[in-house]
């Protein structure tokens, strides 16, 4: 007699597939300068950087069967920052925020989707909160600026 297996096993984590879907991005100038848990913050120009906040959210119906589970993240950048004149180059780095947020609100108005293991299905991506400046540097001249977002997702 088989056993049923309930042990999930995946095989690319769900941040390494939000990483794959802003890749695609055209707003986002050197997707090599993406990383997931670390945010450069010696190198030159903009970097990139992708971070979970957190457990993932299992939702369930009123029969205690999975319905939905959700994994907040962080798109976090790196840019630079005039500290003596901040109005053009900061309104800048805080306007392409805003652009990348448009971005994910069109992909996931279209359902362009972030792809999971063959497990999940993605069926929402959504900006909750930015584009926020997080915290600056004058050592380096950089600032560090937020978005967060959540993607929520379910059993194929």
């Amino acid at each position: 007699m088989n056993e049923v297996n309930d042990t999930i096993t995946i095989s690319k984590s769900v941040i390494d597939s939000i990483r794959d879907f802003f890749k695609t991005c055209p707003h986002i100038e050197d997707i090599t300068k993406l990383n997931v848990d670390y945010l450069n913050v010696e190198g030159k120009g903009d970097y990139y950087s992708l971070e979970q906040t957190g457990e993932i959210v299992v939702k369930k119906n009123v029969l205690g069967v999975e319905k939905e589970r959700e994994l907040n993240f962080i798109f976090a950048t790196r840019s630079f920052y005039n500290i003596r004149d901040n109005s053009a180059e900061n309104s800048s780095n805080l306007a392409k925020l805003e652009t990348i947020s448009e971005w994910i609100r069109e992909k996931n108005r279209k359902k362009e989707l972030p792809l999971l293991d063959e497990e999940f299905i993605s069926t929402d991506i959504s900006i909750t909160s930015g584009p926020t400046l997080y915290g600056i540097s004058k050592s380096t001249n950089s600032a560090r600026y937020e978005l967060q977002g959540t993607l929520k997702y379910e059993r194929r």
